[in-house]
C-alpha cells in the first residue's frame, strides 16, 4: 500500500526542524557558553526551533484532519503544543541570568552532590 503524499509530505515538514536542531545543536559542545554572542546564538537556536516546530506541528495537524487520521492529529497537537510551551519557558529567562563557571564540570557536580547529600541525610553512624 502506498503512502498518502499528503501525509508523507506532512511528516517530512515535522522531521526538518527536528533535523535543523540535529544538526546545528552540537557546534555549541566546542565552545564556551560564557561568551554572551555565543549564548544569544544558542538561544535564538533554540528559540526558532521551537518556532519552527510549532508551525510544522500545525501544518502536519491540518494534513492528517483532512485525511481523517485524528490519532495523529493529536500527536501532533501534543508536538506543537509542547513547542509553544517549551519557547515561552525559554523566553522567560532573563537575558543577563548569571553563569557559573567552573574549571572541571565533574568535580563541580560532584562536590554539588556532596553538598546536598549532607544537607538532606543525616550522617551515618557505624
Amino acid at each position: 500500500m502506498m503512502p498518502d503524499p499528503v501525509l508523507l509530505f506532512a511528516m517530512v515538514i515535522v522531521l526538518l526542524p527536528m533535523g535543523y536542531c540535529l544538526l546545528a545543536a552540537p557546534a555549541f559542545l566546542l565552545v564556551r557558553l560564557d561568551i554572551p554572542p555565543v549564548t544569544q546564538l544558542l538561544r535564538g537556536l533554540f528559540n526558532a526551533y521551537f518556532l519552527l516546530l510549532a508551525i510544522a506541528g500545525v501544518i502536519g495537524m491540518v494534513a492528517f484532519a483532512v485525511e481523517g487520521r485524528l490519532v495523529a492529529v493529536v500527536g501532533l497537537g501534543l508536538i506543537a503544543a509542547f513547542a509553544v510551551v517549551a519557547r515561552r519557558k525559554a523566553a522567560a529567562m532573563p537575558q543577563g541570568a548569571p553563569l557559573l563557571i567552573v574549571d572541571d564540570v565533574l568535580v563541580a557536580l560532584n562536590d554539588l552532590a556532596r553538598a546536598a547529600r549532607a544537607l538532606r541525610l543525616p550522617p551515618v553512624q557505624y
